[in-house]
């Protein structure tokens, strides 16, 4: 019975990549006669080889025309002692030596690709630099996460200590001691100091006169709050309402012409006797 086509299919791709590895053991062979002869002719080459090893120049030279010129004897194989000799002319025990000490991988299902390289030459595969990249950007990103939230926290600790929170007075935010929590003398919550929101965010009364909005971008400049008895409290900064927490509202022109007197009575207006 004879063998199925795909044994033989392996049986030949074995024999190309034992084939390969003599080209290179060859290749190395005559590459190293190059560093002791001063032709680097086929002829010198040989001779160079045959007085260093127990090869004769006829093996030598039918070696050279079949795996180096690739012109002549391409029929030719070298038998298994003259590779043991050529691998013994290269610092190796025999051929056995040679591979072990090349470390070679063979991969049939590559369709013969041969691959010989030194062990500290193994390359890192791109997948696994991929993802050492994406593991090293993501600690990066969760260590400066975790330095501004403890900053964030030290420096509200810092201002607990020393005594910076501050309370709604019913028309400004102003300092006070953090001891005095949960709520202050007006009765208002506690809480963190804020430079920004103490000097801006206060409550006005407004008039026809009030610059509503800016001149050069017509942004609000005043927002508003709507009680439930129907009546307007008006703010000089957006936010949250310092008593219950609602979201105030941008002043708009329907807001003013609504709720805005057109005229407002002052003391100074009157005649005094």
């Amino acid at each position: 019975m004879g063998l199925s086509k795909s044994c033989l299919h392996i049986i030949c791709i074995f024999d190309k990549m034992d084939e390969r590895l003599t080209k290179k053991i060859v290749e190395e062979v005559f590459e190293k006669a190059k560093t002791k002869s001063a032709s680097h002719s086929k002829h010198a080459l040989s001779k160079q080889v045959e007085l260093e090893s127990r090869l004769s120049y006829r093996t030598l030279e039918r070696t050279y025309n079949k795996f180096i010129t690739k012109t002549r004897d391409l029929d030719y194989a070298p038998n298994s002692d003259s590779i043991d000799e050529f691998c013994i002319y290269l610092g190796y025990q025999n051929y056995a030596d040679y591979v072990s000490k090349k470390s070679v991988k063979t991969t049939p299902s590559q369709d013969s690709t041969l691959d010989i390289s030194k062990p500290t030459e193994t390359a890192k595969p791109t997948s696994k630099r991929k993802l050492q990249f994406l593991v090293i950007a993501a600690l990066v990103i969760i260590c400066i996460a975790i330095a501004a939230h403890m900053n964030y926290n030290s420096i509200g600790l810092k201002n607990t200590k020393s005594g910076a929170c501050m309370t709604w007075n019913g028309g400004s935010y102003e300092k006070i001691s953090c001891s005095e929590k949960p709520y202050s003398k007006f009765g208002t919550p506690i809480e963190p100091y804020d430079d920004t929101r103490l000097k801006n965010f206060k409550r006005i009364k407004v008039n026809m006169a009030t610059p509503f909005f800016a001149e050069e971008t017509d942004k609000p400049l005043i927002w508003y709050y709507k009680t439930d008895e129907e009546t307007i409290e008006y703010y000089t900064a957006p936010g949250v309402h310092p008593v219950n927490g609602k979201t105030l509202k941008a002043v708009t022109k329907y807001i003013i012409q609504k709720y805005v007197p057109l005229h407002q009575n002052w003391e100074s207006s009157f005649l005094i006797e």
